[in-house]
């Protein structure tokens, strides 16, 4: 193997890995070495379910294409490569085009097929991508990748019963990822005695094999199996090689349920260490502070005055007045096609931003620009250490006239996170278990951390009344919930997330 063998080899690998950053710059040594390079194996086919998505390399991306483009082979692997590549910079209507050519050569192989699947499910053309790879694994039984893709395109698709089979039929001790998405698929179905079985099965055959320990922490803590939990989340920060800041943050969690608030604040500094932009380490190590009594760092991690900006959002020059633009957004976005499994919210709205949604885009990157500019610079806190100065957005609607409790959650994809209300009807406050209506229906409301076990903690909380043209801005690490709320008409909020690049 030459040396720009080996570069490109690396270069896969660390693009099936999702570590995009270390990809790039490797096809970037290639390209710059041989400008000309094509080569075979360089298919994204291995990386097609776990490749980077919309990175900020895309000069990269596009010499790459326009090599393929130009090219003057014509062969089934050339299409593929150019349909995978297409896909990588967010235009998935064109690699659909390119696999269709792979396919219709008689050299295509199932990576085409893969490749073609996906970008359905990149166009949200769920029921496309299951024919597909259901017509794939048919001509090719026993593909194993095919089988795990298929399951996964089922999976988004909800149809859980079709992925479990085919995630069954793929696992195996020669493809232990089509068990661990079968785990996976078990718990979030809480059939968790089955996933339990599915883990320990995984760690039977590969006891280092990577999140299977943690995966098995997090259902026993499903389940309230505390001292289970921590055994398994020791397992996987003790046994695998090189645990990685997830699974710290399991250890931690599991740390936590059984109240040991100690060795939980060690496993999430270590976390922290690994990855100081850690919101889900951010997130936990309050309840772990809070349990050894350290609430004056919780008030400094999670200070609502600080860190959390309201604005109103001014009317953009093209509408008449807000309410104009607000109903522009609603109506662009109660129809928008809804995230996988989840009825009541869409996908990314700025994906590829048409209508109302230019001006929204807009409008959120200047709030965050504002929101990240008007923190301090203050090396020792956290948050504000690691403050980004580039991020790509993550915008989504829900949309609902009723809405029962929610558990507080964060945005762990996000560094800053925000809320802003284009349609607040009036609201009726629903009864809660003890037959008294609900306190502050609709509102939001933050809490400085969460409890984690059976001993009775008691957070601050902050609650924001919604209300139309009013803008939120917060840490991604901030626990939040919307109280329970009924209404003749949707309620409907937009939610954003500003993903840090750098």
């Amino acid at each position: 193997m030459t040396s720009i063998d080996a570069t490109l080899e690396a270069a896969l690998t660390a693009h099936g890995e999702d570590r995009a950053d270390v990809a790039f710059e490797l096809y970037e040594s290639v390209l710059g070495e041989r400008p000309d390079y094509l080569h075979p194996s360089n298919r994204p086919g291995d990386a097609s379910f776990d490749r980077p998505r919309k990175l900020a390399s895309k000069d990269i991306l596009a010499a790459v294409i326009d090599r393929l483009r130009f090219s003057d082979e014509r062969a089934a692997e050339s299409w593929e490569l150019l349909g995978g590549f297409l896909q990588l910079a967010g235009d998935p209507s064109a690699a659909v085009d390119a696999c269709k050519s792979a396919l219709k050569m008689a050299t295509a192989t199932p990576e085409a097929a893969l490749s073609l699947g996906l970008a359905h499910l990149d166009m949200h053309e769920f029921d496309q991508a299951v024919s597909v790879l259901s017509d794939a694994a048919a001509r090719y039984p026993k593909n194993v990748r095919l089988l795990n893709h298929l399951g996964g395109a089922q999976w988004v698709a909800s149809k859980f019963g079709d992925a479990i089979e085919s995630f069954q039929k793929a696992g195996g001790p020669a493809f232990p990822v089509a068990l661990a998405n079968l785990g996976a698929l078990l718990r979030e179905a809480r059939r968790f005695e089955d996933a339990i079985g599915v883990f320990q099965r995984l760690l039977e055959q590969d006891p280092a094999f990577p999140k299977a320990a943690c995966n098995l922490c997090m259902t026993y803590m499903a389940i309230g199996k505390d001292d289970d939990a921590v055994a398994a989340g020791r397992r996987a920060v003790e046994d695998v090689a090189g645990p990685d800041f997830d699974d710290y943050n399991c250890f931690g969690g599991a740390l936590l349920a059984n109240d040991e608030h100690a060795a939980a604040l060690d496993a999430f500094e270590t976390s922290l260490s690994l990855n100081p932009r850690g919101v889900t380490a951010l997130a936990m190590i309050n309840g772990a502070l809070a349990g050894v009594g350290q609430n004056d760092e919780v008030r400094r991690l999670l200070d609502f005055g600080r860190f959390m900006m309201p604005l109103t959002v001014r009317t953009p020059a093209d509408y008449s007045d807000l309410a104009a633009f607000n109903n522009a957004i609603y109506d662009h976005a109660v129809n928008f096609p809804d995230q996988p499994g989840n009825e009541r919210q869409t996908v990314n709205l700025v994906d590829d931003a048409q209508g109302p949604m230019i001006e929204l885009e807009r409008i959120i990157n200047e709030a965050v620009a504002r929101y990240i500019a008007q923190l301090p610079d203050d090396s020792n806190h956290p948050y504000t250490a690691y403050k980004p100065e580039r991020w790509d957005l993550f915008v989504w609607a829900t949309r609902a006239k009723t809405f029962e409790y929610q558990f507080p959650h964060i945005h762990p994809h996000g560094w800053v996170s925000g809320i802003y209300y284009p349609r607040v009807p009036a609201f009726t406050a629903p009864l809660d278990e003890a037959g008294q209506a609900v306190e502050f229906p609709g509102h939001v409301e933050f809490y400085r951390f969460l409890q984690f076990s059976q001993r009775p903690v008691v957070s601050e909380s902050v609650r924001i009344p919604a209300e139309e043209g009013l803008m939120v801005l917060f840490p991604s690490y901030f626990h939040h919930g919307i109280n329970p709320f009924e209404s003749e008409t949707n309620r409907m909020s937009i939610a954003f997330n500003a993903m840090p690049r750098d």
